[in-house]
């Protein structure tokens, strides 16, 4: 995914307004967050009209989960890079999360220390799963 000349894009999807805080604060030295969503149904509205390079997503939220949204954009084509983060740190968890298509896998307890490598990680292809899993 390009990027020059310019930071990369991207979306937060929590349902807690005190993640959003936190996830911007480690993500805005290197990227641009150019939209704050709480639930996947807005994150998918969000897409259409900010087509960020990257998506932060829980994997559960209201309305419509992060693993269900991820799916239902994947389906659609979209190339846009993901990295899912959550606090459930089971191996079934990041197993559907990783079969969405993601790349990213981050577990909340570990985000200070691996969310920007993850992100830069998945706008280079590569995969990166944080802490290990039960």
């Amino acid at each position: 995914m390009t990027t020059e000349g310019r930071r990369p894009t991207v979306i937060i999807a929590d349902d807690y307004a005190d993640m959003h805080a936190l996830f911007r604060r480690l993500l805005e030295p290197e990227f641009e967050v150019v939209g704050d969503v709480y639930d996947g149904q807005a994150l998918l509205e969000a897409i259409g009209r900010l087509t960020p390079d990257l998506i932060l997503v829980d994997v559960f939220m209201p309305v419509l989960g992060g693993i269900e949204a991820v799916q239902r954009l994947k389906a659609q084509s979209s190339s846009v890079a993901v990295v899912f983060i959550t606090a459930d740190d089971g191996q079934e968890t990041m197993r559907k999360a990783l079969n969405t298509g993601a790349l990213g896998f981050v577990r909340k307890a570990s985000a200070a220390e691996d969310l920007l490598p993850a992100a830069q990680a998945v706008l280079r292809g590569q995969q990166f799963v944080s802490g290990t899993p039960s």
